[in-house]
């Protein structure tokens, strides 16, 4: 029984790799393992072998259209780009060569039509130039390495993972309709002749559609789609007191047909436009504020994403240094971090969240680690985990398989969370958190407080309410650039309601998707009135005079 069992298990591994390997992955997947192979063999004179080697390459196409008030202003197709590059590492676990952790592998164009004996030559350029620099930064991280802090210098550069084989089929039938997407932007930019008072207006979508390869001397062979699409319609607005302000629709999915209805986004953009006509006609901010704000809607998964992908994916700098931004929790773990009422969960598996899409899902992260299906990062406000690659850090010694492919003229594999959930146990109303800062602005003698909301745009609108009459006023000339990590150590009111926020993140990447609580009320936060000089046009938008006729 357990040599028929051993048999399927054979049978099922090589039939998966047989139907990947066809056509142009048996040519890609062939010139990677044959140059692979023999870099094993690297070797200067007084210098060591590389213990650790990774082959990528990177086979996509790249799509961006952008109009402007029912005209196409630029049209472009990269089709069938292949870039290749080459990661090699000496020493040994506890030491390696890297000094720029978390850096963009260098990459190499690759021939188009995929020519076997060029893909090995210019494997072997590339091997043979990051070889050489890899022994020389070994020599010099060596010789500073009395300069690292005696318990960073402790934790190891580089940890092994379980070498695995994963072939996903990319979605050929998923083609880019470009001329089809050229007519739907000029007729969605048109959106925007209706409001002369706007400038700056247009209107762009980006595709991104790679398969990624890769394989290591560890015995780790990947080859898996990445797709990115974002739609993004964009205005800017000189207020009636002369500063500027800008707001943009950013809508993402991993497949153009997978995007809204061009009847629904014509309908967001008429509402953009509308808030930024009312934002050029609101009332200047007086003066500076400090006091309780109530944050709504998309800002605050917005702002929450930005934070905790910052202080929970940590990076390592050269000797062993560990920056994670602004602030460092590294000395906190197992401690109270942010309010005891918030819980942050990473999801990397989930598709559907109470019958949505999501974006973020992975099977396996670009370093060819399985991430578990669920990992709490933040319980009741204490930290519990951070998200990791295969480079240790203090609290993180392992990967949790978060590292995630990003084409930037080479390739980055970036650490960041899948499907980010950040949740209460103790939610509020939205009424009862309205009356909550009411409250406080009054036992605090305010005449106003501030409600931040999210319009149809990605910027902040922000609302003066005065806490007599309850009657709300749309402000301008208000700077404020989000909330920070250590606002969230206390917060008054976390909203019972979720939102959820798909990010691009970056170009030429996977989304993830942020859920989060649709509101949150802080009683202590300072909004800065702007002190932009006047930026008023010295002549007259011209669609306004014509407008006038």
């Amino acid at each position: 029984m357990k040599y028929y069992i051993l048999f399927l298990f054979i049978f099922c591994s090589f039939y998966q790799s047989a139907k990947a390997q066809t056509g142009e992955d048996k040519v890609i997947l062939k010139a990677m393992q044959d140059e692979l192979e023999r870099s094993r063999e690297l070797k200067l004179p007084n210098e060591e072998k590389p213990f650790f080697i990774a082959f990528h390459f990177v086979r996509y196409n790249q799509y961006e259209i952008k109009g402007s008030l029912g005209s196409i202003i630029s049209s472009t197709a990269n089709e069938q780009q292949s870039i290749g590059a080459v990661d090699i590492l000496l020493g040994n676990c506890k030491q390696t060569n890297q000094k720029l952790f978390g850096a963009a592998v260098p990459g190499r164009w690759m021939p188009t039509d995929l020519n076997y004996d060029e893909m090995r030559r210019r494997y072997w350029l590339q091997a043979d130039r990051i070889y050489k620099d890899a022994a020389f930064m070994l020599a010099d991280k060596k010789a500073h390495e009395q300069t690292a802090l005696q318990n960073e210098s402790a934790i190891d550069d580089w940890t092994f993972a379980s070498p695995i084989t994963r072939y996903v089929d990319s979605k050929k039938d998923i083609a880019f309709d470009k001329a089809g997407w050229e007519d739907k932007v000029c007729e969605l930019s048109e959106v925007f002749n209706a409001y002369p008072e706007l400038f700056d207006t247009s209107v762009a979508i980006k595709v991104f559609q790679a398969d990624v390869y890769m394989k290591t001397t560890d015995g780790t062979t990947l080859r898996y789609p990445v797709y990115s699409t974002m739609l993004m319609g964009m205005a800017r607005v000189i207020t009636n007191s002369g500063g500027s302000y800008f707001d943009n629709i950013v809508t993402v999915a991993e497949f153009p047909n997978e995007l809204p209805d061009i009847e629904d986004m014509k309908k967001k953009y008429r509402e953009l436009c509308e808030n930024l006509v009312r934002i050029k006609n609101a009332t200047p901010m007086k003066e500076s504020y400090s006091g309780p704000v109530l944050f709504e809607g998309a800002c605050v998964a917005q702002q929450l994403g930005r934070i905790m992908n910052s202080i929970l994916t940590p990076t390592r700098q050269q000797n062993n240094l560990i920056m994670l931004g602004k602030t460092s929790v590294r000395d906190r773990f197992e401690t109270k971090i942010v309010d005891s009422k918030l819980t942050v969960k990473n999801y990397a598996h989930m598709k559907e969240y109470k019958g949505q899409r999501v974006y973020g899902a992975c099977e396996f992260d670009a370093e060819g680690v399985i991430p578990e299906a669920e990992l709490t990062l933040i319980d009741k406000g204490v930290l519990k985990h951070f998200l990791n690659n295969r480079v240790p850090k203090i609290d993180a010694p392992q990967s949790t398989g978060s590292a995630r492919f990003q084409l930037t003229g080479g390739v980055l594999l970036s650490t960041s969370p899948h499907i980010l959930h950040i949740s209460t146990s103790e939610g509020m109303s939205r009424e009862k958190m309205r009356k909550e800062l009411i409250k406080i602005a009054k036992e605090e003698g305010l005449k106003y407080a501030y409600i931040i909301r999210t319009g149809a745009g990605s910027r902040f609108l922000p609302y003066r309410i005065n806490v007599e009459t309850g009657e709300e006023e749309l402000i301008t000339d208000l700077f404020f650039f989000g909330f920070e990590f250590d606002d969230l150590r206390h917060l008054v009111g976390i909203s019972n309601e979720e939102v959820v926020c798909t990010s691009p993140y970056a170009d030429n990447r996977a989304p993830i998707t942020i859920i989060a609580p649709a509101g949150l009320l802080m009683d202590n936060c300072i909004l800065l009135k702007s002190r932009r000089a006047d930026t008023k046009e010295v002549l007259e938008h011209p669609m306004m005079r014509m407008s006038k006729k």
